[in-house]
């Protein structure tokens, strides 16, 4: 086999590495985790979510009464020893896009507290949405049964991504019994390349049999991976609907084969099937309708990719049981040292270390300046005055190239970057992504601007505020929605965090209140349909937002209010409809606000308050004939909506 590359992690893993290391540097700050974990080793499990942007939906008296003492102590003892900035660590990304976002709509649950469908679980809701402000629900009761079944993730058998209790199980975990991690010895070093496996060396080391398996995966071997641990791999997707796939479907989804064959086994032993035949299916997260089916049979174990089932003679095999870790790969690749590792994810993988800080390095640096080719020489491009400009041009020479521009004249190089990156004369509009539509930008501010929403999508203030600090203009940070850190501020809000300062700052900066993003949103709509809290909506108002604009479908920020807390909502909605907007006002589809939030699925209690401020139930949605009862009985129960009035003649549907 060929050597461990340092530097360049293998080609099944490239695209996938960026995100990776944007979520390490950026999702779990050095900050959040201290505070976290005193609030946590003090006893105080929802002070320490706080810490971590977890909104909590979990009432431990409410549990008490409804399932009784024994569950509620139960629960009681799991939120005690709950990290939840570990929770963010290990929470699914994608794998692709270089930013590392947490994945939507993901159920992932941590305990279940009883048997069958309707047993009550700890668990974990995602966001909605890809692009929404990573703020994860912590709730229980039963999985909510919209959401789908093959995109729920199991970590009740893996504790160790969740309970403090079990954190050191990780290493055991990862390697099927071994006792260091694949790569490296035990107190971190890494191994040379001399001294990693040439042959299988068998079940005997457990981590050099998966440094074995994952450079039969490296080196493009799947089927060679598969069969060293006894499956027999076909995994060309439906090969014959798709003859022009000629890739192993399942290479991008980086399995780890030592744990998923331990696993296969213990659900074997556990439950031993009738016939001794069964079939394990292990989801793809990015194609519900796909997924890998493992055939355990008396002849032998083979897998094949198959339409996703979701029959009761399919296990579904938890994704964290098989899917590789991260980190082992920013590890080897040298991309990751120890100290940007988790404190307890450090001390699982590297027992015999030295102890070391946390620190994710998630600081931004910027350019002093970059050079251009301009008039036949380079010229620098920095900032000055807290904007990008020509340094090797007189601050009189850019005055006059501006109007020259203005007149359709041909300007220097040099002015052709500034004006880029401030994005005079692009446009936003809905099928534009390009941030730059009027020039390109050179590599390393490109690389700036992409590192700087990196920080923002992931909640990393003080990454993003350090940069401000060091003088760089962020009237130029437009992310291919056109979106500027003004329309995002809801993922930068949070623990210690002055956002009425932030508003402020980034106004004075020259970023504008009211500028449209790539779906017409300005940063109050886009706050405001992100589930912004209060006190930002409230900023954004105060520094002169306009509350009155509509998006690219003609909704109003009433029509966009279904994000928020009931609480957070109950308090926005008298502020916009002191500012003019209607309860009664139609968007593009004729639906007013009332019906978006039922369409939207919007807590009760927002459809409560804005029927107490005025609200007419309408008797149907105009654009689809669905009559009010109809819709409400689709998307709520009925114990949870029955203060809505509706018209008598729908009472009886």
């Amino acid at each position: 086999m060929g050597a461990v590359n340092a530097t360049r992690p293998p080609p099944l893993l490239r695209d996938a590495v960026p995100g990776w290391l944007a979520a390490r540097r950026h999702a779990v700050p050095a900050a959040m985790v201290d505070r976290a974990t005193r609030r946590r080793l003090s006893g105080d499990w929802r002070g320490a979510c706080a810490q971590t942007r977890f909104d909590v939906e979990v009432d431990p008296a409410g549990v008490r009464n409804r399932y009784g003492a024994e569950v509620a102590d139960r629960l009681g003892d799991d939120l005690r020893h709950l990290v939840p900035d570990l929770v963010r660590w290990h929470l699914p990304r994608e794998v692709d896009g270089g930013y590392g976002r947490v994945l939507a709509e993901r159920p992932i649950g941590l305990a279940w507290y009883g048997t069958g469908p309707d047993a009550p679980a700890l668990w974990v809701h995602t966001p909605a949405h890809l692009e929404r402000p990573s703020r994860p629900r912590l709730r229980f009761g039963p999985l909510d049964r919209a959401l789908p079944v093959v995109r729920t993730e199991r970590w009740d058998r893996v504790r160790d991504l969740w309970d403090a209790r079990a954190t050191g199980a990780l290493l055991t975990r990862l390697t099927g019994g071994g006792d260091r991690t694949p790569f490296h010895r035990r107190d971190g070093r890494p191994l040379g390349t001399d001294e990693l496996p040439t042959a299988d060396p068998g079940p005997g080391d457990p981590a050099a049999r998966v440094e074995w398996m994952t450079l039969l995966l490296d080196a493009g071997r799947t089927d060679d991976a598969w069969a060293a641990v006894g499956i027999a791999a076909d995994l060309l997707p439906r090969e014959r609907e798709y003859d022009f796939i000629t890739h192993r479907l399942f290479t991008v989804r980086h399995p780890m084969l030592v744990p998923l064959a331990a696993e296969l086994r213990h659900q074997l032993d556990s439950a031993p099937p009738p016939g001794g035949t069964a079939v394990f299916a292990l989801g793809n997260p990015d194609n519900v309708w796909e997924s890998v089916a493992v055939r355990v049979t008396p002849d032998g174990w083979t897998a094949t990719v198959e339409v996703t089932r979701t029959d009761a003679s399919v296990r579904n095999v938890p994704r964290a049981s098989w899917q590789r870790l991260p980190d082992l790969d920013l590890l080897r690749t040298g991309r990751l040292g120890r100290d940007g590792l988790h404190p307890l994810v450090d001390a699982a993988l590297f027992p015999d270390a030295a102890d070391t800080v946390y620190d994710p390095r998630g600081r931004i640096v910027a350019p002093d300046a970059v050079r251009v080719r301009c008039g036949g020489g380079w010229h620098r491009i920095g900032w000055r005055d807290g904007r990008v400009d020509a340094l090797d041009h007189a601050p009189e020479e850019a005055a006059r190239e501006r109007t020259m521009r203005a007149l359709g004249g041909t300007v220097p190089a040099c002015f052709e970057v500034a004006t880029a990156w401030v994005g005079v004369g692009g446009t936003a509009g809905w099928a534009s992504e390009r941030p730059d539509d009027v020039g390109r930008l050179p590599r390393r501010l490109r690389r700036l601007r992409r590192d700087a929403f990196a920080a923002i999508d992931h909640g990393d203030t003080a990454a993003f505020l350090d940069l401000l600090d060091a003088g760089t203009d962020p009237t130029g940070l437009r992310n291919r929605r056109h979106r500027t850190p003004l329309h995002l501020l809801a993922h930068l809000d949070g623990p210690g965090v002055d956002i009425a300062a932030l508003v402020r700052r980034l106004v004075d900066a020259g970023l504008d209140l009211d500028a449209a993003d790539a779906f017409g949103r300005t940063p109050l709509c886009t706050a405001v349909f992100d589930g912004a809290p209060a006190t930002l909506v409230r900023a954004l108002l105060d520094a002169g937002a306009d509350p009155t604009r509509t998006d690219g479908y003609g909704c109003s920020a009433l029509h966009l209010l279904r994000s928020a807390s009931p609480a957070d909502a109950a308090t926005i909605l008298p502020w916009l409809l002191d500012a003019g907007l209607g309860l009664e006002d139609t968007n593009d589809h004729d639906r007013t606000p009332l019906v978006v939030q039922v369409y939207s699925q919007a807590p009760p209690a927002t459809l409560r308050a804005m029927l107490d401020a005025g609200a007419e139930p309408v008797t149907e949605d105009v654009y689809t004939g669905d009559t009010l009862a109809y819709l409400l009985r689709r998307y709520y129960r009925y114990d949870d909506v029955s203060f809505v009035p509706l018209p008598e003649e729908q009472t009886d549907e």
